[in-house]
């Protein structure tokens, strides 16, 4: 088996589970659609960065603030973990039902809220080379939060459930960072 059609195998598994074709269970569904943001959106992180080192830019370039908030880990922890992903994820549910009245067609619905929040998340950046390097992994995770919220909210569901799956989702995205803090600062400090 070559490494493309690996990749197309789990490509195709991981559209099956965001689906729901292959996971009825909402923790397990909620850690595959995790996984499906996180991986392809550190790789475009860690793609940028080695990009950018190639031509010239420092590492520090693409470094996010040690901080996310008032330098205070607590509060750092309650934004990213509790108030982003039920404050930004309402917004784009919002943002979704909104742009409906334009086309139904998730295709087109996943794209756009996925342009319009990653580029919303380059203002966290003091430098170009962090703009980007902040928007463009976190289109990727808008557009698998947008991608679970569509599935969720379908059928048998409704926006609410399809809105906390995708806030669970965004939570659990978001323990990423604060992770490597939590770990980076017993290593270091």
């Amino acid at each position: 088996m070559s490494a493309f059609s690996a990749v197309g195998a789990w490509g195709r598994h991981v559209w099956a589970v965001l689906t729901r074709e292959e996971v009825r269970s909402r923790p397990v569904y909620v850690a595959y659609a995790t996984a499906a943001a996180v991986i392809p959106a550190n790789l475009l992180a860690l793609l940028l960065a080695a990009g950018a080192t190639a031509l010239g830019y420092p590492l520090e370039a693409f470094s996010i603030p040690a901080t996310y908030t008032w330098g205070n880990l607590a509060a750092d922890v309650f934004l990213v973990l509790l108030f982003a992903p039920i404050v930004e994820t309402g917004l784009m549910a919002l943002f979704i039902f909104i742009m409906r009245a334009f086309s139904a067609r998730a295709v087109w619905l996943i794209g756009i809220t996925a342009l319009v929040f990653g580029l919303s998340h380059s203002i966290l950046g003091d430098t170009l080379a962090k703009q980007i390097g902040h928007a463009v992994p976190t289109m990727w995770a808008f557009a698998v939060y947008a991608g679970v919220y569509l599935v969720w909210s379908r059928g048998e569901h409704d926006a609410t459930m399809g809105y906390t799956m995708a806030t669970l989702t965004h939570a659990c995205y978001n323990l990423v960072p604060v992770g490597v803090r939590l770990i980076g600062s017993q290593v270091v400090g």
